[in-house]
């Protein structure tokens, strides 16, 4: 484990900012009444970007090749989970649900680790 730096601090709180910049973008784009578009719709790539980076600099590795084979897992369980439930896969409702479990996924990942290295920091 990596002593606290500065650039950990920054990583701690960059979900915050991603997810504020987000909520910008969509309110000054209006790509809400567009698009239909969200902030974690737009904070998912951020925070996953984000993501790598935190892990690095907490770790000395990157964790992002378990978080793509997660969200594959992911991807493939609500297909099956739309083909038993409704008998058919709407695509449209089938990848908006996947990229907002997708970002709370990215979310809960991101937090493990943040309290995993503070535990670690602590100890």
């Amino acid at each position: 484990m990596k002593p606290f730096t500065l650039d950990l601090l920054v990583w701690y709180i960059y979900p915050i900012i991603a997810i504020i910049g987000a909520k910008f973008i969509v309110s000054f784009f209006h790509l809400n009444q567009k698009y239909q578009l969200k902030a974690p719709d737009i904070a998912t790539p951020l925070l996953m970007i984000g993501l790598y980076f935190f892990s690095t600099a907490a770790l000395g590795r990157s964790v992002i090749a378990y978080y793509f084979i997660s969200i594959i897992l992911l991807g493939m369980g609500l297909v099956l989970i739309h083909a038993y439930f409704f008998d058919e896969v709407h695509y449209g409702r089938l990848f908006k649900m996947y990229w907002r479990m997708t970002f709370l996924l990215t979310i809960f990942l991101y937090g493990v680790l943040l309290c995993w290295n503070i535990f670690a920091l602590v100890a």
